[in-house]
């Protein structure tokens, strides 16, 4: 796991829910994380360089953010560890953000997955809390949205948990297809 910047409540959010379900679902599995300071992109590039050296058994790279990405590929390729996505040898790739340019490399089978972090939604839903605030709009926690989502408590204030799907290509396993109208690199 390349990590962001660990003082920031994303990269922890991201290493924690990475590491819990990897445990959970695949105990066999080591999670071994490489901390980016800064959120810095060559140094998130030579940490998976890194982990294509010193693991013989790597299975996968899971970046917490999508920016590092296609210098990843490139180091792949460089230590002859890239093959086609699907492809029996294939070191699994996955990002964090749901860009449009991730979504561009899961159509080119360049990358894996990659979680959407809707950017629009995002946008949408903080004006529209303010103006709720405004008008004196109390939510509380556990309250159901009228768009599939909850009011959760983050460190003692609330949030609107808007989904972060997982992407691939095929939609299959219960992600989203890649060319879905839901994501925000298809609407941008």
């Amino acid at each position: 796991m390349v990590e962001g910047d660990l003082t920031s409540l994303n990269a922890r959010d991201r290493a924690s829910g990475c590491t819990s379900v990897i445990s959970s679902k695949y105990p066999n599995f080591k999670v071994k994380s490489y901390e980016t300071k800064d959120w810095g992109t060559d140094p998130a590039v030579q940490n998976a360089t890194t982990a294509l050296t010193a693991i013989s058994d790597l299975r996968g790279i899971y970046v917490h953010w999508s920016v590092p990405e296609d210098g990843i590929v490139a180091a792949e390729k460089q230590k002859s560890k890239y093959s086609d996505v699907g492809a029996s040898n294939h070191i699994i790739l996955v990002g964090n953000d749901g860009s449009p340019h991730e979504c561009d490399l899961i159509r080119a089978k360049t990358l894996d997955a990659t979680i959407d972090q809707p950017a629009d939604k995002y946008a949408y839903y903080a004006i529209f809390y303010a103006k709720e605030a405004i008008k004196g709009t109390k939510y509380s926690e556990g309250q159901k949205t009228d768009h599939n989502s909850t009011i959760v408590n983050v460190q003692g204030n609330q949030e609107d948990a808007l989904a972060a799907p997982l992407v691939t290509l095929a939609g299959d396993n219960g992600s989203t297809q890649v060319t879905s109208t839901d994501l925000w690199c298809n609407n941008h």
